[in-house]
């Protein structure tokens, strides 16, 4: 079974060889290697962990056999895809093998030990049901921040880093990307912690009578993962890879608020009397869709304008292309000129977004597969006065 598994994974970056841009070892290579690397890594794990039941082994010995069975996938897949560079050129091989070890490989070996982790807690085949509503409840989870944050990137142990924007071609490995997989590590450190705390070695079980008898080094291994594990996540906002509303707000500094508008904004580099006139010609916009469509749009509408495309893919995720967030009532725009036809573009998908059901409020084939020649067809639609 479990070769069988691994062969029918090895079967997708084999396909990938010939599919042109996916048969490089890139960013988008490993995306799509992650989170099926990761369910079979994690499956693997659980099945060598019942594979060697009765066996008397430690939680150390358990880690590390968990961290050879999911390498085994993770760099087998990564070979292939070097292999195929003999075929077909890639521009920067150290690059393509840099973003699969921060991406997929990264992905594989954190699943590898996650399931580890759960077969010490659960034995038989429920195993796996846990294990992959673990997968699912977390992927749930972090895609919960893209609806409800201003985002379109996200990071999540599983999957690596999603870019979002599928404009921005240019995705590059920065320093955020490496505090999340620190974040990862810290994770994992505090759940073997707690692990090591109740492990009852003589029965390979976890025990919470455990704890009395714990020493004063156990808890402060447990108390010093707990104080990094927190002050690393509430960085998170500021640096990135868990952003919020409330920081990216905070990170602009500037805020202008009328009864139909809050506009924040880059107070550093946009001054007070340009922000003033990006607002009234807001309300200029505002107005044009109001008489268009007859009838007027009441919620307020939040817009982000930043000062640089580079800034803006920094704190929401996209560099070329102005987004906005219909269910959210917000647009991200950079900089805009004053009469730019592009606010009053993006401000037609949240207006418009009043007439189309949710979860998304855009048009979508049951409510999430979005009809992309709608909703751009009637924004550009609505774009000019006439023409």
């Amino acid at each position: 079974m479990a070769r069988a598994w691994l062969a029918l994974f090895l079967c997708l970056p084999l396909g990938m060889c010939v599919v042109p841009g996916l048969n490089l070892l890139n960013y988008y290579a490993s995306l799509i290697l992650a989170l099926p690397g990761a369910v079979v890594c994690s499956s693997l794990v659980i099945h060598a962990s019942r594979w060697s039941e009765g066996t008397a082994s430690s939680l150390r010995e358990r880690s590390l056999g968990a961290l050879w069975v999911a390498l085994v996938p993770a760099l087998l897949s990564m070979a292939i895809l070097l292999a195929n560079a003999l075929r077909v050129r890639n521009c920067d091989p150290l690059e393509g093998v840099a973003f699969f070890l921060a991406g997929a490989g990264s992905s594989m070996l954190f699943a590898g030990q996650v399931a580890a982790l759960i077969a010490c807690l659960v034995k038989g085949r429920v195993a796996y049901l846990v294990n992959l509503g673990c997968i699912a409840l977390w992927l749930v989870w972090d895609a919960l921040a893209l609806y409800l944050e201003p985002v379109i990137y996200a990071y999540n142990p599983f999957v690596g880093f999603f870019s979002g924007a599928i404009y921005d071609d240019i995705i590059v490995l920065d320093a955020r990307y490496g505090l999340y997989r620190l974040y990862n590590i810290i994770q994992l450190l505090f759940l073997w912690a707690v692990a090591a705390m109740l492990w009852e070695p003589e029965f390979e079980v976890i025990r919470w009578s455990r704890l009395s008898r714990r020493s004063w080094k156990a808890w402060g291994r447990v108390a010093l993962c707990l104080v990094c594990l927190v002050t690393l996540g509430g960085l998170g906002d500021s640096v990135g890879f868990e952003p919020t509303r409330a920081g990216n707000a905070r990170a602009l500094g500037g805020e202008l608020r009328s009864e139909r508008i809050i506009l924040h904004y880059d107070a550093q580099r946009i001054g007070l009397k340009e922000a003033e006139r990006i607002l009234d010609d807001h309300h200029f916009h505002l107005e044009r869709l109001d008489q268009v469509l007859g009838e007027v749009y009441t919620p307020v509408i939040r817009s982000f304008v930043y000062s640089s495309p580079g800034q803006k893919r920094t704190l929401m995720g996209a560099r070329r292309v102005e987004v906005a967030k219909p269910w959210l009532r917000e647009v991200h725009l950079t900089r805009p000129a004053f009469g730019a036809s592009v606010v009053r573009h993006e401000l037609a998908h949240v207006v418009l977004g009043r007439d189309a059901p949710g979860p998304l409020h855009i048009p979508a084939q049951w409510g999430l597969l979005p009809n992309a020649a709608l909703i751009e067809g009637v924004a550009e639609a609505l774009e000019w006065d006439a023409g």
